[in-house]
């Protein structure tokens, strides 16, 4: 089976929006890291989920000092409307 999410891109996990990490073909678990939770000393948050339990935030709407915009590509580049 063909991964989905490739290193690098952004998903919405059950814990929020992280970035792949890591990919194990075998067990065919992502790791993800949460970009908007760390622990109480600073250490970064680690999701490990199957492809299933992910979504892809390309396209989603934020809102953003500058105004609306829209996902646009696996770095969360906005294109502001």
């Amino acid at each position: 089976m063909a991964r989905k999410f490739p290193t690098h891109s952004f998903v919405r996990t059950i814990g929020g929006v992280g970035e792949v990490t890591a990919y194990d073909a075998e067990t065919q678990m992502y790791t993800v890291q949460l970009v908007n939770w760390t622990l109480s000393e600073g250490q970064a948050v680690q999701v490990h989920s199957h492809e299933h339990s992910l979504a892809s935030i390309v396209g989603e709407v934020a809102e953003t000092p500058y105004g609306v915009g829209t996902v646009s590509g696996k770095d969360m580049l906005l294109a502001v409307h």
